[in-house]
């Protein structure tokens, strides 16, 4: 198991008694500038930073659950009220224009306290987005992957934990093939998180739509999205079976559809669509899955070996035809099929362990990092490489004797 997010106190210059619109941007403003990725406030508790996966509180101050309300509801409009009440969370977009007339773009979740009991408390969530598409190469995107958009049919899935850039990679993968390929890509999302009809120099065309701004619900969107002429279309997340369904008939009637999916590995990804089904219907839905998928990619963020940034580590899957055959021949085995994916891995994609060597021998992530997510989604004979690797980066001198014996023993 990884070891429990800390908390600590935030270094910051806020000083303020109460809590309103202009705190929550002045908030949002100073977490923007010291790369917070997440803005957590809670009715009655301190409001908490998390920065590379540990918690800060930023001050004393305990907002009020009438200061919060207050404030979302200045906010959303709508009646926060009614819809948290009635069990419903509520996700928007959240833009804030600094002094300089940029921008900063936040992903923001309102959630009930307290089994949906308003008078209890509730939950602000904000995600700070990187307006910036970085190329593929400034996150080490392998364009082996990138290219698998220039298939005409499939599905490719993005998986990974919260906050592992899954977004991030999905949009630069985008860009570039926008700018090289004259496709007609289209994409619904909830909420929109980058600008991709702002990408330059491009010889395709994107279009954006977001739920329930554009258009009031996913099933909606499918039905309208086949008859845009999409070559490419890029559906935010599959949260249920009716959205994975519809991902896969877009991808069997003639189109390549990307999204994402919350998963801990590219093994585990082909059994969470599946369960997602009710059990007489897993057997049918995944002939559909296997038929369609194409690839999967999983992605991890790591501390940085100087702690000042994260790093990308990948796992990914082509699934070829043979591939296919394998899972459809074992469609009565569920239990087989994480067997089946990561062999097709060695042969045709990378296993995650491989990519975390290469990082970590190439000075890229801590020892700490790579020892944490091998031993969350590794196995053991990956946990046992970590020994030999570290013992090469000491005779090279590329990690100190005491570094490397204090960092193995905290995780032995």
């Amino acid at each position: 198991m990884a070891p429990r997010v800390r908390r600590k106190r935030a270094m910051t210059m806020l000083d303020f008694d109460t809590f309103n619109r202009t705190n929550l941007n002045a908030t949002i403003i100073e977490a923007h500038s010291q790369r917070v990725s997440d803005v957590i406030i809670r009715s009655g508790r301190p409001i908490l930073f998390k920065k590379f996966n540990q918690l800060l509180r930023i001050n004393e101050l305990q907002v009020s659950h009438n200061e919060l309300l207050t404030t979302l509801q200045e906010i959303y409009q709508n009646s926060i009220t009614s819809n948290l009440g009635r069990g419903r969370d509520a996700p928007f977009r959240y833009p804030i224009m600094l002094k300089d007339d940029s921008m900063i773009y936040c992903r923001c979740h309102i959630t009930a306290l307290g089994s949906n009991d308003l008078d209890y408390g509730a939950e602000l969530t904000v995600r700070i987005l990187n307006e910036h598409i970085p190329n593929v190469s400034e996150i080490g995107l392998p364009m082996e992957l990138v290219d698998s958009l220039q298939r005409e049919v499939g599905v490719m899935l993005v998986s990974g934990p919260t906050g592992s850039g899954k977004s991030t990679s999905i949009a630069s993968a985008l860009q570039h093939h926008v700018q090289h390929h004259h496709d007609n890509i289209i994409t619904v999302e909830d909420p929109i998180e980058f600008n991709l009809e702002g990408i330059k120099n491009k010889v395709g065309d994107i279009a954006q739509s977001e739920v329930p701004k554009n258009i009031d619900s996913f099933s909606r969107a499918f039905k309208g999205s086949l008859r845009r002429a999409p070559d490419i279309i890029f559906w935010s997340e599959v949260r249920d079976s009716e959205a994975i369904s519809n991902l896969i008939t877009s991808a069997l009637t003639g189109h390549y559809v990307l999204s994402t999916v919350h998963t801990n590995s590219t093994e585990q990804t082909l059994p969470r669509l599946i369960d997602a089904y009710p059990t007489e219907e897993q057997r049918s839905a995944a002939v559909r899955i296997y038929q369609a998928i194409d690839t999967i990619m999983h992605q991890r963020l790591i501390l940085n070996l100087n702690g000042n940034g994260r790093t990308a580590v990948r796992s990914w899957c082509f699934f070829d035809a043979v591939a296919q055959e394998k899972l459809l021949n074992d469609i009565n085995k569920p239990e087989k099929i994480g067997a089946i994916v990561r062999e097709q891995m060695k042969n045709n994609g990378r296993l995650l362990a491989d990519d975390l060597i290469e990082k970590f021998s190439g000075g890229l992530i801590s020892l700490e990092g790579y020892i944490n997510t091998i031993k969350t989604v590794g196995t053991p004979n990956d946990l046992k490489i970590i020994k030999t690797v570290g013992d090469q980066l000491v005779q090279r001198e590329l990690l100190s004797q005491q570094d490397y014996k204090d960092g193995w023993l905290k995780y032995e």
